[in-house]
């Protein structure tokens, strides 16, 4: 999901938030997992969770930039003051 600048909603005043490209399949055969690599390995830019487990995903994705949404960053910055026993602080 992102803002889209072009369009407000006419309640908020705010920009509304759109789905970024997907891709759905319909059939479970070889050339459609195939298309779907491809079309990855073409990618510009890639959000996914901060897992660690997940990195290795984008390392043959050398030319996407990853963008983690809104919701992963606020999670790690919660995280992170809670480690640092700063949670009470807004």
């Amino acid at each position: 999901m992102y803002q889209n600048h072009k369009f407000t909603n006419q309640h908020t005043g705010k920009f509304v938030n759109v789905s970024g490209p997907a891709l759905f399949h319909v059939c479970q055969d070889e050339t459609q997992f195939l298309f779907f690599c491809n079309t990855l390995l073409e990618a510009r830019f890639v959000g996914l969770d901060c897992d660690k487990e997940q990195k290795g995903f984008l390392k043959p994705l050398t030319r996407a930039t990853y963008l983690p949404c809104k919701k992963h960053i606020q999670d790690s910055i919660k995280k992170k003051l809670q480690n640092l026993q700063l949670d009470g602080c807004e």
